[in-house]
């Protein structure tokens, strides 16, 4: 495998992945809890980054950012109660043939955050999701499931890697129809990782073929990719497994307006797919009415069509048309359907509920406001029935309660 190497000059021949780390809070951020958290980070020498006019432009509920690391490592807050953690991981040298092995390192360091947390970074990042929860746990008596240790993947869902890429040549090609057959493969095999047997959740030795050559393929088969920017020193390509990007320079405004829009998208995926899965937890084990639930959908789909929405008339068209398209090769969209498409039911559920115990109780009330009206006229009723109240008998009592008897029937059988 090629090898991994920091590069803080000017890169060439060097892969630099950006890992994002999405994590729920559990809970919105309110105004006490973003101070604790300050508190917690100021106590730690973790600095906060002021934020930028960009920044505000881009998302509008990222509380703040903290730099942990000397910009290695950085943690996005939200509003809605979620962090995101931006890590700089080591640059990675390339051959010629880099994608297939690259993607088999992505892997790799995938599995290191989710599941394994050996390295010190993992560790790190494992503790200040578990100290920063338990600020957001001494507010809210009750926190959403999704921020919990025991879930999915130790607390964690997936991560997602941007990855930048610098070489020799990228000044004089930036676009995929000038790059080389080989440079045209490894794009196809980053963007597209199922060609070289490369998904996340597969490996090559799990294929039957062990000989499998992961660049025996012909790229004018498969659909040429869209480069999103014009722009001489970048170029953008983005699939719904990956997002590259060829640059000529290290950390410029670029690698900064895609940090600011990963870090905002996987906020909102994040989101979405806690808000679906912690209902269908909280769904069976406690009823709501259909008012809460009409309450949480209200304030879901707000919140979405503020994040979709064209935040800032300022930004340029092309910064625009990348962030529609990592939201559309994102699969956010199908996320948002399921939870809407899950609450419709629960609210439909819920309502038919609802009317049955109205109906329930209508029988009820009209059976109590008869009973009532019964015993108001019961004396003149008796009284006409034998002439008089001095003595009572049996015979017109039993007769008043059949009548009883049969108008409740009545009132029943009606509903």
């Amino acid at each position: 495998m090629p090898e991994m190497e920091n590069t803080k000059n000017k890169p060439v021949n060097v892969i630099i992945p950006q890992r994002y780390i999405p994590f729920d809070l559990g809970a919105n951020i309110n105004n006490v809890i973003e101070k604790e958290m300050k508190k917690y980070f100021l106590s730690n020498n973790y600095n906060e980054l002021e934020k930028s006019q960009l920044l505000n432009s881009i998302s509008f509920d990222v509380r703040f950012v903290v730099d942990i690391n000397y910009s290695n490592l950085k943690l996005y807050i939200y509003s809605y109660g979620i962090g995101v953690f931006m890590l700089e991981d080591a640059a990675y040298k390339m051959n010629e043939r880099y994608a297939a092995e690259y993607c088999e390192s992505r892997k790799k360091a995938h599995k290191e955050i989710l599941e394994e947390r050996q390295n010190e970074t993992s560790k790190l990042i494992e503790k200040i999701i578990a100290d920063l929860r338990n600020i957001v746990k001494a507010q809210y008596k009750n926190i959403r499931k999704s921020a919990s240790p025991d879930w999915e993947s130790k607390g964690l869902s997936y991560v997602m890697t941007v990855s930048y890429i610098f070489k020799k040549d990228n000044k004089e090609k930036k676009d995929y129809n000038e790059f080389s057959l080989i440079d045209k493969q490894n794009l196809q095999i980053m963007l597209q990782p199922s060609i070289a047997h490369m998904e996340d959740m597969l490996s090559v030795q799990e294929y039957d073929d062990t000989q499998f050559d992961p660049y025996n393929f012909d790229v004018k088969k498969i659909d040429e990719p869209k480069n999103w920017i014009k722009s001489k020193d970048c170029s953008i390509y983005i699939s719904w497994a990956a997002v590259v990007v060829f640059l000529e320079y290290l950390h410029g405004n670029y690698m900064t307006i895609m940090e600011y829009m990963e870090a905002d998208l996987q906020a909102m995926w994040l989101y979405t797919y806690c808000q679906y899965d912690n209902l269908k937890s909280f769904s069976s084990e406690k009823s709501l009415t259909s008012r809460e639930l009409k309450k949480l959908k209200y304030n879901f789909q707000k919140k979405y069509n503020e994040f979709t929405s064209n935040k800032d008339s300022s930004l340029t068209i092309y910064m625009t048309e990348i962030r529609k398209e990592l939201i559309r090769t994102s699969g956010i969209d199908k996320e948002k359907q399921n939870y809407i498409d899950y609450i419709d039911f629960c609210i439909d559920e819920a309502e038919s509920i609802e009317m049955e115990k109205q109906q329930k109780y209508s029988v009820l009330n009209e059976i109590f406001l008869f009973i009532i009206a019964f015993l108001q006229i019961a004396p003149l009723l008796y009284k006409a029935m034998i002439g008089g109240l001095e003595n009572l008998h049996i015979v017109p009592i039993i007769v008043m309660i059949l009548v009883a008897i049969f108008a409740i029937a009545i009132i029943i059988r009606k509903k």
